[in-house]
C-alpha cells in the first residue's frame, strides 16, 4: 500500500509539473481533487 501511495504521489507528482493545455486545467484540476480525496 506504502509502495503503491508513492508510486502514484510520484507520478502524480510529474504529470503536475508538465504544463496543462488551458482547457484541460479545469479537467486537471478536478482530478487533483478526487486523487487528493481518494488517497487521502
Amino acid at each position: 500500500m506504502h509502495r503503491r501511495q508513492r508510486y502514484s504521489f510520484s507520478a502524480f507528482s510529474s504529470l503536475r509539473q508538465t504544463p496543462l493545455p488551458q482547457k484541460d486545467s479545469q479537467r486537471g484540476r478536478q482530478f487533483f481533487f478526487e486523487f487528493a480525496y481518494i488517497h487521502h
